[in-house]
């Protein structure tokens, strides 16, 4: 079969020139999906990255490691606090919908693999490299 895609993996997946299902839109929360999954998901939190953003002493502390490493964002300024913190609010304490299984992604064609600590920690010294945060103490990454 012909690539009619940016990959041989669309060309694996199609059945007349069509993929084999519909990947529904809500994968979870959702009574009327044909997965059956349950009702929507109440995450509750007695922590919010958000609101301890804006405790003065936590802005302080900031003020100094970005003096003492030379950092070029303030993430604490009023145009950037609400986006930072409010992602790290739904990446880290709103975790349980966003847990799936690699599954799916095998059976569209998709084999590659990454050490999740190892991007994380990458992740951590380019941030640096770039002034962002202050440069982790440990260098290379042992697992």
């Amino acid at each position: 079969m012909r690539s009619t895609g940016p990959c041989n993996c669309h060309a694996r997946n199609r059945q007349g020139g069509k993929f084999p299902r519909r990947i529904p839109g809500s994968f979870i929360g959702n009574q009327t999906n044909r997965h059956r999954f349950g009702p929507q998901a109440t995450l509750r939190s007695t922590f919010s990255l958000l609101e301890w953003s804006l405790q003065p002493h936590v802005e302080e502390a900031w003020k100094e490691l970005a003096e003492k490493h030379s950092l070029v964002l303030n993430p604490f300024d009023d145009s950037y606090r609400t986006r930072i913190f409010a992602f790290a609010d739904s990446a880290v304490i709103g975790d349980a919908p966003m847990t799936t299984s690699i599954r799916k992604a095998r059976e569209f064609g998709f084999f590659g693999t990454v050490d999740s600590y190892h991007s994380i920690f990458d992740t951590l010294h380019d941030m640096a490299r770039l002034k962002l945060i202050p440069a982790p103490l440990v260098k290379d990454f042992a697992a």
